[in-house]
C-alpha cells in the first residue's frame, strides 16, 4: 500500500470506528433488555427459528406462516432467517437478538457515511476523496444517535427495518458507486435490492429513490440506453419478487382500515401525518410505543389548514434548495419516497410510527449533510457548526439511551405508553398482561376491563378471564371466555380456554365440544390437542388421547409435559391390556 493511500485510509478508519462507538454508546444498554410486544410472538413462540430444516418453509409461507395464518399482506422470510441464526448463536438469551440489532445499526450508520460521502462528492466535479468528511460525518453521527430511532434498534421485532435499511443503503451506494461502471456491475446492489424485499415490502421504493439518484447526481448526461441497461437487474429482480410473493401470498388480505373516513378525508389527514414526521425528526420528544391517530374531519379545523400550510412551504422552499445542493434534492426524495406507503391510511391500524422513520431519517440526514457542506466551506462557521453538532449530538444521545430504558421490559413499555395513549384500547390490554405476568392481579384486571370497554375485542375477553382464573375466580373467568367465544366463534384460542375450564370445572361434555372446535379450526396448535388428550384421558377414552398427545408433541417436541403426558398414556394401556 502506497503511503497516500496509507493516509487517506488513516482517517477514515477513524471515523468508521467514531461512528461505531456512537452507535454503540447509544444502545448498550438495550443489552440488558428483555423480549418486550410482539418479541415474545415472534421469537419465543416461533417454532421455525428452532431449525434450519424449516428454511424452505419460512421462504414459502406468509410471515406469520408458523402459526397456522391464512390469509397476510407479508412475505418477509428474512425475518424469520434473522431469527434463526440469533436462535443457533445465543438461543433464547435476549441479550444476543438485541446484540444482531446493535451490530445491524451499526453497519447501517457506517453505510450512511459512505452514502452521505458519494453523493456530497458529486458537488462538485473531480472532488478529493474525503473533501467532505465532516457534513457526513455529521449525517451519520446524528443518524447513530438519533432518538426516534429507539423503536427499531431497542426491541427486537423491528429486525426487519434494520435489515431493510441495510439492503437498501448498500444498494443505492453501490449503485452510484458503479455509474461509470459496465451494467453488470449492477448484478451486486440489485442482488442487495432483492434482499430488501425480502426483509420488508418498503424496499419496492428503491428503483424509484436509484432513478432520481441517477438524474440528480449525473455529472454528466448519460444516454437512455446506458440507463436502461443499468436498470435492467432491479426490474427483473423486483419482477421474480412480485411473482414469488403472488405465488406465496395467493391472494391480499382485504383491508379497510378508517372505514368512517371518506377519500377527501385520507387525503386531508396525509398533511398532519406529514408534519408530524417532520416534527418527530427535528425534535424526537414525547416518543410513544403506540401513537393514538385523531383524524382531521374538515378543511376548516385549524390542524387541518395549519398542516396543509406548513407542507405547502415546505413544498415552495424545497425546489430552491435543491437548486443549490444536490445533496439536498437527493435527501428529500429519500426522505419522502420511503415514507409514502405510510400514508395510505387505509392500511395503517395506527398510521403514525416512530419506526417508519428510520430509513427515511437517511434522506433527512443527507438534506443536513448537504446543508453543511454548504455552509461549512466558511472556516468562521466551521468551528460553530461543529460546536453545534456536538451538542446536539449529546442531546440526541441522552434522550436515546433514556429512552432505551423504557423498552427494557412489557411493564416498563406500557405504564409509559398509557400515560400518552390513555384512549387506546390495545395498550390498556398489553399493560394489564404485563401486570398479570407479575402477579399483581388487581391493577392488571383494571386495565383489561377497561381495554374491554374501549373495544369489545375476543383477546381482551380472554386475556381477562385469564386473570380472574388466575385470581381464583373461576366464574368470571368462564364468564368472560363465554364473551370470547360468542364475539368470536371461529376463534380456536377461546374455545381452548373455555374447554380447559370447563374440564377443570368438571364439565367434561362442554369442554370436549370447545377443546374439538379448537383443534379443529387451529390444527397447528399444540397446547389444544394436549387440552383435548387430557380431557379424553381423564374421561376413559385412551386411545383418542393418545392421538392428541401424538400431534401436540409432533408439533412441539421441545415440550416435556406432551411427552410426560403421552408416556403416561401409554403406561395406562398396557395396564388396560
Amino acid at each position: 500500500m502506497s503511503s497516500t493511500a496509507h493516509a487517506t485510509l488513516r482517517p477514515r478508519l477513524v471515523l468508521a470506528l467514531i461512528l461505531v462507538a456512537a452507535a454503540c454508546l447509544a444502545y448498550a444498554n438495550t443489552l440488558a433488555n428483555g423480549f418486550v410486544y410482539d418479541d415474545e410472538f415472534q421469537v419465543l413462540k416461533n417454532p421455525w427459528i428452532r431449525d434450519f430444516r424449516n428454511l424452505p418453509a419460512i421462504f414459502s409461507s406468509e410471515v406469520w406462516g408458523f402459526k397456522g395464518s391464512s390469509i397476510s399482506n407479508y412475505y418477509r422470510p428474512l425475518l424469520h432467517v434473522a431469527y434463526l441464526v440469533g436462535y443457533h448463536l445465543f438461543g433464547l438469551a435476549a441479550w444476543g437478538y438485541h446484540a444482531i440489532n446493535l451490530l445491524l445499526h451499526a453497519v447501517a450508520t457506517l453505510l450512511v457515511y459512505l452514502l452521505a460521502e458519494t453523493v456530497l462528492s458529486r458537488e462538485t466535479a473531480g472532488a478529493p476523496s474525503g473533501a467532505y468528511s465532516f457534513p457526513a460525518l455529521a449525517a451519520a453521527l446524528i443518524f447513530a444517535v438519533h432518538p426516534i430511532h429507539t423503536e427499531v434498534v431497542a426491541p427486537v421485532m423491528s429486525v426487519t427495518d434494520l435489515l431493510l435499511t441495510v439492503s437498501y443503503v448498500s444498494a443505492l451506494y453501490l449503485h452510484l458507486r458503479f455509474a461509470e461502471r459496465p451494467w453488470y456491475f449492477n448484478l451486486v446492489p440489485a442482488g442487495l435490492f432483492g434482499l430488501a424485499l425480502l426483509s420488508k415490502e418498503i424496499g419496492i421504493t428503491l428503483p424509484l429513490v436509484l432513478i432520481a439518484g441517477d438524474f440528480l447526481l449525473a455529472q454528466r448526461r448519460a444516454p437512455l440506453a446506458r440507463l436502461a441497461a443499468r436498470h435492467a437487474p432491479y426490474l427483473v429482480v423486483a419482477l421474480a419478487y412480485l411473482a414469488v410473493r403472488g405465488s406465496v401470498l395467493g391472494a391480499f388480505a382485504p383491508i379497510n382500515r378508517h372505514p368512517d373516513l371518506s377519500g377527501f378525508q385520507l387525503i386531508l389527514n396525509i398533511f398532519p401525518l406529514a408534519v408530524q414526521y417532520g416534527f418527530k425528526l427535528l425534535l424526537p420528544v414525547d416518543l410513544n410505543a403506540m401513537y393514538e391517530f385523531h383524524p382531521v374531519k374538515s378543511l376548516a379545523e385549524p390542524r387541518a389548514y395549519l398542516s396543509v400550510g406548513a407542507v405547502a412551504a415546505a413544498a415552495w422552499l424545497c425546489p430552491a434548495g435543491a437548486r443549490r445542493s444536490k445533496t439536498v434534492a437527493f435527501g428529500v426524495v429519500l426522505t419522502v419516497v420511503p415514507l409514502l406507503p405510510a400514508f395510505y391510511i387505509r392500511a395503517i391500524p395506527y398510521p403514525f410510527a416512530e419506526r417508519y422513520l428510520y430509513l427515511p431519517s437517511v434522506g433527512a440526514v443527507l438534506v443536513l449533510a448537504g446543508l453543511l457542506a454548504r455552509y461549512a466551506r466558511q472556516p468562521k462557521l466551521l468551528r460553530t457548526l461543529q460546536v453545534a453538532l456536538a451538542v446536539v449530538a449529546c442531546c440526541y444521545l441522552a434522550g436515546t439511551v433514556r429512552r432505551n430504558a423504557v423498552w427494557k421490559d412489557n411493564y416498563t413499555l406500557w405504564s409509559d405508553t398509557v400515560l400518552k395513549s390513555p384512549g387506546n384500547a390495545v395498550v390498556h390490554n398489553n399493560l394489564g398482561e404485563a401486570l398479570r405476568v407479575m402477579g399483581r392481579l388487581p391493577e392488571a384486571i383494571a386495565q383489561l376491563r377497561q381495554a374491554a370497554e374501549l373495544d369489545p375485542h375476543t383477546e381482551y375477553f380472554r386475556h381477562l378471564g385469564n386473570a380472574y382464573y388466575e385470581a381464583g375466580d373461576k366464574t368470571e373467568a368462564a364468564r368472560q371466555y363465554e364473551k370470547a367465544v360468542t364475539l368470536e366463534p371461529a376463534n380456536p384460542m377461546a374455545h381452548n380456554d373455555l374447554g380447559s375450564l370447563y374440564a377443570e370445572l368438571g364439565n367434561f361434555g362442554q369442554s370436549i365440544v370447545h377443546l374439538e372446535a379448537a383443534v379443529r379450526l387451529d390444527p397447528a396448535q399444540a397446547d389444544s390437542h394436549f387440552n383435548l388428550g387430557l380431557v379424553y384421558r381423564d374421561t376413559g377414552r385412551i386411545d383418542p388421547a393418545l392421538a392428541q398427545f401424538e400431534a401436540a408433541l409432533r408439533l412441539n417436541p421441545n415440550e416435556p409435559a406432551y411427552r410426560a403426558a403421552l408416556a403416561e398414556a401409554y403406561a395406562v394401556k398396557q395396564r388396560s391390556r
